[in-house]
C-alpha cells in the first residue's frame, strides 16, 4: 500500500487534490489546512470573509483525518486590510511560519510516517519529521526563488525576501523529494543545482465538470473580449498585458479586457484609474468564473513566471483558446494554432501582435474552440491523481 501520509498547507492551493487522490487508495494519514475544506469550518468564518480565497468549497474527505487552522489566512487578510504592501507582506509569511511551527510540535500526534508540506510552511516540519524518523515530500507551487528573482523583481523589502529565501533553502536541503507543477519550473531547480533525480513533475488539472463549452453562438459583432484571470500583479505580467492592450485597442476599438482576480499590489482596491476598454471584477466561485470564460473570445496570460497556470487548463476546458507566455507551465498543453498561443516572456511587441491577430481573425479563432477543449482532456483533476500517486511510488 506504501506510506501513510500527512499533508500539512497553510492554505489551499491543490493540496485538497493530493489529498483526494491519497485518500481513494487508503494512504492519506491526515490533512491539515488554512482554508475551510468541510461544512463545519465556515462556521468560523466571518460573512464578509466568504471570498474566494477563504471559501474554495467542501470536498468529499474523511472528517476525522481533517484539522483546521486558519492563522495564515487570517493574518493575511489582516495584513492587506490594514498595512501597506510591503508590511502586509511580513505578516502574510508570518502566518505561514506560525503555521509551520505549530504543526511540527504536534506531528507525532498523527500515525504517520511520511509528510508532504508546501513551501513557506514546511521547514520547522520537516525538522520534527527528520527526527521522527519520516520521509519529507515538498510541494513546490511555483519556480525555484533563484529564477523568480532573474526574472521579475520581488515585491517584498530585500530583507524579508532574503530571509523567505533562506527558509526555502533549507526546506529543500531537508526535502526527500521536490514536486512541481510543470517541466518549466522543475528546470529552475535542476538550473539552481537540486540533483534531479530528487525533482519530480505533476502538473495540475481543471474540473472537467464545472469548465466545460457553451454550445451558443455568440455574436461577431459584439466587441471583442479578451481575459485575464489571476492576481493583478508585475510576476502575472499584467503590465505588458495593458500596454499591449492599449495599442491594439488604439487601432481596433471595438475590442474590451476584462481582468478577473485579486487587486494584488498593482491596482488599489476600488480599480480606479483602469485605461478606456478595460474592466476589473473581483475573484469569482468556479461556477462564475466558468461562466467568464465562456463568454471571451480569448484568454491571455502573459506571466513573467507561472509554475503552472491553472486558468488555462480551465479555459481550455471552456473551450476557449489561450495566449500564453513561455514562462507559463501549462503552455505544455498549447498546440501552437490549433488551440491557443505561446509568445516569448516579457516580450510586449509579440503578445501585441498576436493579439490583433486575434481581434482580426475572430472567426478562425472561434473555430479553435472544439480543439481547445479537446486538449484539456488531459488536464482533468482524475489525471493529476494519478501522476501525483505514481511520482510518489511507495514514498
Amino acid at each position: 500500500m506504501g506510506a501513510r501520509i500527512l499533508i500539512a498547507h497553510p492554505g489551499l492551493q491543490h493540496a485538497h487534490q493530493a489529498a483526494l487522490a491519497l485518500a481513494g487508495v487508503g494512504r492519506l494519514a491526515g490533512f491539515v489546512v488554512g482554508v475551510p475544506c468541510l461544512p463545519r469550518h465556515s462556521r468560523w468564518i466571518p460573512k464578509h470573509w466568504e471570498s474566494a480565497f477563504f471559501l474554495k468549497g467542501t470536498f468529499p474527505l474523511p472528517e476525522e483525518m481533517v484539522r483546521f487552522f486558519p492563522v495564515a489566512p487570517l493574518l493575511r487578510r489582516m495584513g492587506r486590510a490594514l498595512l501597506p504592501s510591503p508590511r502586509a507582506f511580513e505578516l502574510e509569511y508570518l502566518g505561514y511560519w506560525i503555521f509551520d511551527a505549530l504543526i511540527a510540535r504536534s506531528l507525532s500526534q498523527w500515525e504517520a510516517n511520511t509528510v508532504i508540506a508546501y513551501e513557506n510552511g514546511a521547514r520547522d516540519i520537516f525538522r520534527a519529521a527528520k527526527r521522527l524518523g519520516w520521509k519529507t515530500i515538498l510541494d513546490a507551487p511555483s519556480f525555484h526563488h533563484q529564477a523568480q528573482k532573474r526574472l521579475c523583481e520581488p515585491a517584498e523589502k530585500a530583507s524579508l525576501f532574503q530571509k523567505i529565501c533562506r527558509r526555502k533553502d533549507e526546506e529543500i536541503q531537508l526535502a526527500d523529494l521536490v514536486l512541481t507543477c510543470s517541466e518549466v519550473a522543475r528546470e529552475t531547480y535542476l538550473e539552481a543545482g537540486v540533483p534531479k533525480e530528487k525533482v519530480q513533475s505533476v502538473p495540475l488539472g481543471a474540473d472537467l465538470k464545472v469548465f466545460y463549452p457553451d454550445e451558443t453562438s455568440h455574436s461577431l459583432d459584439a466587441p471583442f473580449n479578451f481575459l485575464y484571470v489571476g492576481t493583478l500583479s508585475r510576476h502575472k505580467g499584467v503590465d505588458l498585458l495593458l500596454q499591449a492592450f492599449q495599442e491594439v485597442r488604439n487601432n481596433l476599438p471595438n475590442c474590451k479586457l476584462r481582468l478577473v482576480g485579486g487587486a494584488g499590489t498593482w491596482l488599489d482596491p476600488k480599480g480606479h484609474a483602469l485605461p478606456k476598454g478595460v474592466e476589473w471584477q473581483p475573484p469569482l466561485a468556479q461556477a462564475q468564473l466558468a461562466e467568464e470564460y465562456r463568454k471571451a473570445d480569448c484568454l491571455v496570460l502573459p506571466s513573467r513566471f507561472d509554475s503552472f497556470g491553472m486558468v488555462v487548463a480551465e479555459a481550455l476546458a471552456c473551450g476557449l483558446p489561450v495566449l500564453v507566455s513561455s514562462m507559463t507551465g501549462a503552455k505544455d498543453l498549447i498546440q501552437e494554432g490549433e488551440n491557443g498561443w505561446e509568445f516569448p516572456s516579457g516580450d510586449e511587441k509579440a503578445l501585441r501582435t498576436r493579439m490583433l491577430w486575434c481581434v482580426l481573425n475572430r472567426t478562425a479563432l472561434r473555430a479553435m474552440r472544439p480543439k481547445a477543449r479537446a486538449s484539456a482532456l488531459r488536464a482533468s483533476w482524475e489525471g493529476y491523481h494519478g501522476r501525483f500517486l505514481e511520482a510518489l511510488g511507495e514514498c
